[in-house]
């Protein structure tokens, strides 16, 4: 089917989002949503769930809007745009009011890192477990058969306190021990360079503190 966006959203990206040649945030998110809405529109329609969809240059549910998807998003942050067919929740991902398997699809995209670091979209307190008790409500509010597509820092362990953690292979085992690994993609890139494709072990390898950035790919369902 092709992608057919209105004259609406073409206003609303104007309006808000501003691409620039040296925006390297902009740049990065591109590999991750290509990811994202590729795989997407691969599937069957359905009911879809944006987690931490308040980014500045996230365009995923105008787009999947568009294309005929029921899409709901969850947020400790306002989301910006108003649209009447998106359906926004303020909340917390680790605890939500869905019910069990309520969504078709959820999709996070360089979100996961975040959760649970203090000082971090005003997050007040730490909690070390932050990613995981996102993960295993995920699982819970994803149907059976559902999938879910995750994009994280990947490589050497550590902790970007307060940005961001970066996930090696065995947390990556770790915390998606209950699901499947349907696809998984790695890249990485040197400070000032565009992405390159590697294997996990060679992605393993990237350094944060020496600015070697690696980012995992995953699409997973449930076991």
């Amino acid at each position: 089917m092709p992608l057919k966006i209105s004259a609406e959203t073409f206003n609303l990206i104007r309006k808000f989002v501003v691409v620039r040649s040296d925006d390297q945030a902009l740049a990065d998110r591109t590999i991750e949503y290509s990811f994202v809405i590729s795989r997407l529109l691969a599937l069957p329609r359905g009911k879809i769930l944006d987690v931490g969809c308040t980014e500045a240059n996230n365009l995923i549910p105008l787009v999947l809007n568009e294309s005929g998807w029921d899409v709901w998003g969850i947020d400790g942050r306002k989301f910006i745009y108003e649209n009447p067919s998106f359906h926004f929740m303020l909340g917390d991902i680790r605890k939500t009011e869905f019910i069990d398997a309520n969504f078709d699809y959820i999709y996070a995209v360089s979100t996961l890192e975040h959760i649970g670091l203090r000082g971090r979209y005003d997050v007040v307190e730490d909690d070390e477990r932050g990613d995981a008790k996102a993960v295993k409500e995920m699982r819970r509010i994803l149907r059976p058969n559902g999938v879910l597509l995750i994009t994280i820092p990947f490589g050497v362990r550590t902790v970007v306190r307060p940005l961001h953690r970066v996930y090696d292979g065995a947390q990556v085992d770790t915390l998606f021990s209950d699901w499947n690994f349907l696809e998984a993609l790695y890249y990485i890139r040197r400070k000032g360079t565009d992405w390159k494709k590697v294997s996990r072990n060679e992605a393993e390898q990237a350094d944060y503190s020496k600015g070697i950035y690696g980012l995992a790919l995953l699409k997973l369902a449930p076991k």
